[in-house]
């Protein structure tokens, strides 16, 4: 958390500086490059403050600033005041900084799901088996571009590929490097 923790106050302080003018033009891009850091994080809009939900870059937190309040003191007062929020959860969260993403990814899944790809990777066990049966060799990679292959694959939103087997003779040159053989008692205990 101490990673969003940093990125939340980067950019209070970046709006700060800019609104007390010790920015020049230039910090746009780190104020829109932070704004979208945070605004990614779905757990956390209900928490982002009104300026960076409704900026879309610091020229527009500015001029809503100097528009709106008479003073410096009032417009750093405010940004501290619409950023507490934010950070009142950031400390009280005991979490890494992608369990949001895994959270969510996680939330989407279903027993049916985990059990329809766990059956299309016994699937692909066996096609693997059989290749080797009928004198070809193959190799089964799981990490692949997914958003690539269902793209070739010209695959919809309710479909995903498992992995991707690549498969085809053997040639006798096929291996480029010296394997290595452990003993079998390494890692093997009957019990």
């Amino acid at each position: 958390m101490t990673d969003l923790i940093k990125t939340v106050s980067l950019l209070q302080e970046l709006i700060i500086s800019r609104v007390l003018d010790k920015l020049e033009q230039g910090s746009d891009e780190a104020f829109i490059q932070l704004r979208n850091e945070l605004i990614k994080i779905n757990n956390l809009k209900p928490y982002l403050p009104t300026l960076v939900k409704n900026s879309r870059s610091l020229d527009q937190a500015n001029d809503y600033l100097k528009n709106t309040f008479n003073g410096y003191e009032e417009c750093k007062q405010h940004i501290y005041d619409d950023f507490n929020e934010l950070f009142d959860v950031l400390e009280s969260l005991d979490t890494t900084p992608l369990d949001h993403l895994v959270m969510n990814k996680i939330e989407g899944l279903s027993s049916d799901y985990i059990h329809q790809i766990w059956g299309k990777a016994l699937a692909c066990e066996n096609l693997v088996l059989a290749l080797r049966a009928y004198g070809f060799d193959s190799c089964m990679m799981e990490g692949f571009d997914e958003p690539l292959v269902r793209k070739l694959l010209n695959l919809n939103d309710q479909q995903y590929p498992v992995m991707v087997i690549g498969a085809g003779e053997r040639a006798e040159d096929g291996v480029f490097f010296p394997q290595y053989r452990f003993d079998r008692e390494l890692f093997i205990q009957k019990v």
